[in-house]
């Protein structure tokens, strides 16, 4: 009886040890400042904070303000209005939704097309690795990811005009959980999800 309770215990840890050797750690926990640009003219600007695979933007135009959050075990995002106490649940693979976060819009285009590692580069005082998305040898968008981080922390998007997605003055530790939530006086007036 002992020993098969060894063996048990001996599988299961082994399993374990396995499965977390095989799997990618999640991103680590931080907020930074965000801005995205085009022409070298900031069109947005605002924060980001990120748990593992979960993360939020505030984000504002100058005169309007929006949120969005992402959690990667969901096929939903939340776009929060915080001018208007309002909230809309879209769908993850919304084609507007892929153009309106940078990051979504990344990781779609790296599950349709090549990507390959190019080369290394410090951006914003971490180490990053490079990396070029492409289709048919067309450049689609070139991102450096922190590998201290787990995650991007630039992006261009490849177009007529490039589009800068940029993160700095990055700050490591805790992230509070209800930042990932949607307020309760908020209106959904997008489909409802339970949470």
């Amino acid at each position: 009886m002992r020993e098969r309770y060894k063996f048990k215990l001996t599988s299961i840890i082994l399993f374990i040890i396995i499965f977390s050797c095989d799997s990618k750690p999640p991103p680590a926990r931080f907020s930074a400042m965000l801005t995205i640009s085009e022409n070298e003219n900031t069109v947005f600007s605002g924060s980001i904070y990120v748990d593992g695979w979960k993360y939020r933007l505030d984000l504002s135009d100058g005169t309007e303000k929006i949120s969005i959050i992402v959690k990667n075990n969901s096929e939903w995002t939340w776009l929060l209005m915080p001018d208007k106490k309002m909230c809309a649940y879209l769908r993850r693979d919304d084609p507007e939704n892929i153009d309106s976060d940078p990051f979504l819009g990344l990781r779609y285009l790296e599950s349709e097309y090549d990507s390959e590692l190019v080369g290394n580069a410090i951006i914003n005082g971490y180490e990053c690795a490079e990396y070029v998305i492409s289709n048919d040898g067309k450049k689609l968008m070139t991102y450096w990811e922190a590998a201290a981080l787990r995650f991007p922390v630039k992006i261009i998007e490849h177009s007529t005009t490039d589009i800068v997605t940029e993160l700095s003055g990055m700050v490591e530790g805790y992230i509070d959980d209800n930042i990932f939530t949607v307020p309760d006086d908020y209106t959904i007036i997008g489909q409802r999800l339970k949470l």
